[in-house]
């Protein structure tokens, strides 16, 4: 314990900017990882917690390397940081596979089969190399290099987001990094043994190094999942859940997405309505009645694939598409009605004809959306007390 003590109070003695650099990569990956499992709960995804113990275990490696100078045994002390290391890279890129191409099998196999192979290779090689030879300046820091590269052409490839592309130029700048390193171990030397490493140039160019490009990943990791989530929650908040199709909001969206597009056209507003949809629903049950309308919104969806289609609730939905003609685009509101009449729905054991009712109208230019879909209805309830099942135009 007085040994113990001795060498903490002339670690303390000796302050230098490598073991201050440790301590800030180390409350760095602590952060990171903290800052990850709190996103967690809000994401579809594995990928926070990959990286949670990723920057846990980087956060390990700098804290072993702080106290290396406290008696351990260096080889362990050796063994430990690596292992941290190597660990802490192979975690975060297999979150990246695991997030971005599930379907590449051979790629998981890879990494896990050189995650041993370097483990097993630091005890086997390089703990009986000599610390400055060239053997052990590269042969430590080439698989950290390996596995860096490996994540940077996965998200590279799958750069669906500028962040995608931003992760995989750190991971690049990463692994340029770990084989500038493995030539500067060369030349400056790395320290005499582990114990000193913490007091060597080499150490604070190190975890400079590391301390910027860690904060820089841990960032656009951040930055990526977070970005992908709330494009979901985008996506989920502009389509109907029950049916898929894009529910009110989605379609406001689309119009003003595509505003150019409608007013330099000609478009038809659609407004379709399930005949007696209750009775649907007295007859065969809810359920009966939410698969109708699943089915419908399919239908409706493929048969008016040059368009746009869009559930404004209930059993209501909208249709807008390009003609030439208001007798073009009657004919092809009716042949989407009897394709639709023509379909029997098999609900359970039984089937049902489900017909709809059609009101009609142009999309006159620069018109507002609520005068459109008002002419939309009056031609509907024209429909509708004609008999149903028809089309009629405004």
């Amino acid at each position: 314990m007085i040994l113990f003590t001795q060498d903490l109070c002339r670690m303390q003695a000796v302050p230098t900017n490598a073991t201050f650099l440790l301590c800030v990569n180390c409350a760095i990956g602590v952060s990171f990882a903290t800052a990850f499992i709190s996103c967690r709960r809000h994401v579809n995804s594995r990928l926070p917690v990959w990286c949670a113990a990723g920057f846990l275990s980087a956060s390990f490696t700098a804290l072993v390397e702080v106290v290396a100078p406290l008696g351990l045994p260096s080889a362990l002390i050796s063994f430990i940081s690596y292992a941290m290391l190597i660990t802490a890279l192979t975690c975060i890129v297999s979150g990246l596979v695991d997030h971005l191409c599930q379907e590449k099998l051979f790629i998981p196999i890879f990494l896990r089969s050189f995650y041993v192979v370097a483990l097993i290779w630091h005890p086997a090689v390089l703990l009986h190399a000599n610390r400055d030879s060239l053997l052990h300046s590269f042969g430590y820091q080439v698989p950290f290099g390996i596995i860096c590269t490996t994540g940077g052409i996965i998200c590279w490839q799958h750069r669906q987001s500028t962040w995608n592309r931003v992760v995989s130029l750190i991971l690049a700048a990463t692994a340029v990094q770990f084989m500038a390193k493995s030539a500067l171990a060369y030349f400056i030397s790395t320290g005499k043994s582990v114990d000193t490493y913490a007091y060597s140039t080499y150490a604070s160019v190190s975890q400079a190094a590391g301390a910027v490009l860690s904060i820089g990943l841990g960032i656009a990791l951040l930055a990526m999942i977070l970005f992908e989530a709330l494009t979901r929650h985008l996506q989920a908040s502009q389509h109907d859940f029950l049916s898929g199709i894009l529910n009110r909001y989605g379609f406001l969206q689309w119009l003003a997405d595509n505003r150019d597009l409608t007013e330099k056209n000609s478009y038809y507003l659609a407004v379709c309505d399930l005949d007696r949809f209750k009775d649907i629903n007295d007859t065969f049950g809810h359920s009966a009645g939410d698969e109708v309308i699943r089915r419908t919104a399919l239908f409706l969806k493929d048969a008016c694939n040059h368009g746009v289609v869009a559930r404004f609730g209930g059993e209501e939905f909208v249709m807008l598409y390009q003609a030439g003609s208001e007798r073009s685009a009657w004919a092809e509101a009716d042949r989407i009605r009897n394709g639709l009449c023509s379909t029997n729905l098999k609900i359970g054991t039984a089937e049902a004809q489900v017909t709809i009712s059609i009101g009609l109208t142009q999309w006159r230019h620069m018109e507002r959306l609520d005068d459109v879909v008002c002419r939309a209805d009056s031609a509907l309830y024209r429909a509708k007390g004609a008999g149903r099942n028809r089309v009629e135009l405004s």
